[in-house]
């Protein structure tokens, strides 16, 4: 349950995880037009396992690549893994997004572009591990802000959506005025405390009492200024609109710990489907047109394993 509360802030700096750097496949490699890489060269290439081959040999030093789905990935290799800086274009051949992999794990600054050309996200990684970062709208304007254990979402406007530090909650509508928090005060809706009810007693920790609150309480409902929701909170499932009325997040918490995530562009294509388990995550990352740009898995270790698909216009 506490699980699905902390997922509530975290799913948007992972957004929000957009690990989304992952090498998918095989086929020649063709000139790239649109970006600072000319590849010319022909080589067989095949991901077996996680490890990228040339010629039946893995894959060492600087390669360039193009996917059957026209994803094109260039960068640093070693016994087949990456290594060291890598890039990925959109088919379009548009920069998607660079990412440097040390010893298979994340490190230093990830950073993902919309096909626009405006930053999705700027994250930070140590072995492995988000340390900070900023996401943002399709339209520049700052989305979330992770700063050590304080997670903010913003609406596009600027004003405050949604905020976490350490175990206290809030959220709020787009004119300031608050519609939950938790704190040691106790929850509070649209200002004033919540009415008590037995399941306080079966825990002293603010998530959890959230938790329960959600599960037993009407929908919590936050609005932008036109008067559309921006997000609503039922239990442990969480949605987040656009202005628009179009669903801009899906959150799905189950009750083994497992959450379930769905991400999508304003035109209503998922952007992003995210699985969590105790063993780790798994991530998709799609364009506008439904075209599968990436695929990761990540271990409990925070360790990188590259997925290759052979239908790369799958939809989900």
């Amino acid at each position: 349950m506490k699980k699905g509360i902390i997922l509530l802030a975290l799913i948007f700096t992972a957004c929000i995880n957009l690990d989304n750097i992952g090498d998918n496949s095989g086929g020649e490699i063709r000139e790239i037009k649109n970006t600072n890489t000319n590849i010319s060269t022909s080589k067989n290439y095949e991901r077996k396992n996680g490890i990228l081959y040339i010629d039946d040999v893995p894959a060492n030093g600087k390669q360039g690549y193009k996917e059957k789905n026209g994803v094109i990935i260039t960068g640093n290799y070693r016994d087949g893994l990456a290594d060291g800086l890598q890039k990925r274009y959109y088919p379009s051949g548009k920069l998607y997004g660079k990412i440097n992999i040390i010893n298979n794990k994340v490190e230093g600054t990830e950073t993902t572009y919309y096909e626009n050309g405006r930053t999705i996200s700027e994250l930070n990684y140590t072995q492995g591990k988000l340390i900070s970062g900023k996401i943002y709208y399709e339209n520049g304007d700052l989305l979330s802000k992770v700063e050590g254990k304080k997670i903010t979402i913003f609406y596009s406007s600027g004003k405050k959506l949604f905020s976490m530090e350490k175990s206290d909650i809030a959220v709020y509508h787009e004119n300031g005025k608050e519609v939950f928090s938790n704190s040691d005060e106790g929850i509070k809706i649209n200002g004033e405390p919540a009415k008590k009810s037995i399941l306080d007693f079966f825990s002293k920790e603010n998530l959890i009492k959230t938790a329960l609150y959600l599960l037993t309480s009407d929908i919590i409902e936050a609005e932008y200024k036109n008067g559309n929701p921006s997000i609503q909170l039922k239990g442990t499932t969480a949605v987040m609109y656009y202005p628009s009325g179009k669903i801009l997040l899906e959150l799905s918490p189950s009750i083994d710990g497992s959450v379930n995530s769905k991400i999508y562009y304003e035109n209503g294509q998922i952007m992003q489907v995210e699985d969590r388990n105790r063993k780790g995550r798994s991530v998709k990352v799609y364009d506008k047109a439904g075209n599968l740009i990436a695929e990761n898995i990540f271990n409990k270790d925070h360790e990188i394993k590259q997925i290759y698909w052979h239908n790369l216009k799958k939809r989900i």
